[in-house]
């Protein structure tokens, strides 16, 4: 036996769907006989449903801000904690691999074939192992 709160629910369902299916004639005399006015509902409902709209994408709005601070702040405190000068931050990328066996597969390959490696390749190679936590919270070298 489905629970009470179910049972309201398919209710609900069950009128949403019969309004829906309904001709806009028959709307129009159910509401007239409760002494209503069809159009003014439909307005009321518009205004609600913009109303709503608007608020959420308010909502939305503030909480991407708020995300895109949040990473900005995540970011600039990872940068503040890798070392600015690139010969450092090759330094520290060494001592890291050197410490970690356990460093991720791909991670380990970019890492040994880097005799190449570009200074923007070794800060997203630190970035990488900072996201992964292994990289210690008093690092900066500068």
């Amino acid at each position: 036996m489905p629970k009470p709160e179910e049972f309201l629910d398919r209710i609900a369902e069950a009128q949403v769907e019969a309004v829906m299916e309904a001709d806009e004639a028959e709307l129009r005399e159910i509401v007239a006989s409760h002494g209503d006015d069809f159009d003014q509902i439909g307005a009321r409902m518009l205004a609600r449903t913009r109303e709503m709209l608007q608020r959420n994408a308010e909502d939305n709005r503030r909480n991407a801000i708020k995300r895109l601070q949040e990473f900005e702040q995540q970011d600039a405190s990872r940068r503040r904690r890798l070392p600015n000068d690139p010969t450092k931050r090759r330094l520290l990328l060494d001592a890291v691999m050197a410490a970690h066996a356990a460093i991720p597969g791909s991670l380990t390959v970019a890492y040994r074939q880097g005799q190449g490696l570009s200074d923007e390749d070794v800060l997203g190679l630190l970035e990488d192992l900072d996201d992964l936590g292994l990289l210690a919270d008093d690092r900066n070298v500068d």
